[in-house]
């Protein structure tokens, strides 16, 4: 049954526990634990960091709950400030695999990207996307060719539509606009767009999500991240019209991306652009964005013009030939805003 979007809160012990039972051995495998930090101002002082819950079989809970509990507290004590994670459980240092953490920070900043409104569907991404990690195999380990996020945020895309169907469309846009924007201040790590918006653009054509199996799910999930997964020679190429030093602007980046001989940088850019273009500009960590009508309109009418008639494919190149014409690149470029919010608002 698809779940109404607009009315969601986020509960970790029952979306934990779903998952567990959902997943059946291979959640067996899986400890989740939610993880609240709290910091105390002074950088003399330690967080303050404990396990709130821990969900999973209760053979996994019995024999490791208190390893693993001990063990993110005391890695949020050394990096309070990092995100949520997935760990791998192993019986000594370099032995046998015995399952997964699944740590969720009750109180991570990431999930306040897009307002207080959409805090509890963030939440339930980043429950979802680390949970992808402990159930995808593992591709390279840097961040030249991001193929373990682009798993985790396949595998996450995935359940959002079989949780809320095609009303999962419009978020996911925004979360793949955010890695766009990610990508180009400052972390190209997780540069997953071109696999969210494959995801989507398939959700929207000829593909129903709602019957894949729990394996099936993973299977699809890696399929993606395998296949669009950008090349590291790709993002190399594409690196050096990312630069923009921690900040953003616009006008420099439109006289990089934006006019660049190379297809990729500017299917990054554009999607950044997108809204940004919009009359009433946007929010950026309280700040007002906007451009100028005449900048607007020219940046506007450049993008249009250099993607029509290309798609996906095309800012792969040959390697990305697919049997079936992809949506035009200007469907694939679209930011959703946020129903009833004028302009768009985001914390970075």
């Amino acid at each position: 049954m698809i779940d109404d979007i607009n009315s969601y809160t986020f509960d970790f012990e029952k979306e934990a526990g779903d998952l567990h039972r959902r997943l059946g051995t291979k959640g067996d495998n899986i400890l989740f634990i939610e993880a609240e930090i709290t910091q105390s101002g002074n950088d003399s002082e330690p967080s303050q960091v404990r396990t709130r819950r821990i969900v999973g079989s209760e053979e996994l809970k019995r024999v490791n709950s208190a390893g693993a509990s001990k063990f993110v507290t005391s890695h949020y004590h050394e990096s309070p400030k990092d995100s949520s994670r997935a760990f791998t459980l192993r019986e000594s240092a370099e032995g046998a695999i015995l399952g997964h953490i699944v740590s969720i920070r009750k109180n991570e900043p990431y999930t306040k990207t897009f307002g207080k409104e959409k805090e509890s569907l963030m939440r339930l991404w980043v429950l979802y996307h680390e949970t992808g990690h402990a159930l995808v195999p593992d591709g390279p380990e840097d961040d030249v060719h991001p193929f373990r996020e682009c798993a985790a945020d396949a595998y996450a895309a995935l359940c959002f539509f079989q949780r809320f169907g095609q009303e999962a469309g419009d978020l996911l846009s925004m979360i793949s606009w955010g890695r766009s924007f990610e990508t180009v201040i400052s972390d190209p790590g997780h540069l997953t767009t071109p696999v969210l918006d494959k995801i989507i653009a398939d959700s929207a054509a000829y593909q129903n999500f709602l019957k894949l199996s729990p394996a099936e799910t993973m299977t699809r999930a890696e399929t993606y991240a395998k296949d669009w997964t950008p090349e590291a020679s790709t993002l190399i190429a594409a690196r050096p019209f990312f630069t923009q030093a921690g900040h953003i602007n616009l006008s420099q980046l439109a006289e990089t991306c934006l006019t660049s001989a190379n297809d990729f940088a500017f299917y990054i850019g554009s999607k950044l652009f997108q809204p940004f273009l919009h009359p009433d500009g946007v929010v950026l960590d309280g700040q007002i964005i906007k451009i100028p009508d005449d900048q607007r309109q020219k940046f506007t009418a450049a993008i249009e013009t250099r993607a029509a008639g290309m798609d996906l494919c095309d800012i792969f190149g040959p390697a990305a030939e697919r049997s079936k014409k992809e949506p035009p690149l200007a469907e694939a470029l679209k930011v959703s805003r946020p129903k009833g919010q004028k302009p768009f608002t985001v914390n970075i």
